[in-house]
């Protein structure tokens, strides 16, 4: 017997699986950026909590986690360019 975390254990497991690694490395560098920039390590903790608060009060459907999953592929590619550019006006 498989232990699944959700309740998508049908075909709606191929998104809620794909939507889970893009968002966790999205989260994971998103928390290395902040990291990076403020040098604290609680920012990046925050980040993290804030991010699992919203499961344990949400009962959502495979929809929010694709929307979930645009949103960060997105918002990911994004920060890191503006962390590039202002790494490199830094630097000069």
């Amino acid at each position: 017997m498989w232990i699944v975390d959700s309740e998508f254990t049908d075909l709606r497991a191929i998104p809620y699986i794909i939507s889970n690694i893009v968002v966790i490395t999205s989260i994971t560098v998103l928390m290395n950026i902040f990291l990076e920039r403020h040098n604290n390590l609680i920012y990046s903790v925050l980040l993290h909590f804030g991010f699992n608060i919203i499961y344990v009060f949400l009962n959502a459907d495979i929809m929010f986690f694709v929307i979930l999953t645009i949103l960060y592929l997105i918002i990911t590619p994004f920060a890191v360019l503006f962390r590039n550019k202002t790494k490199i006006r830094n630097q000069r």
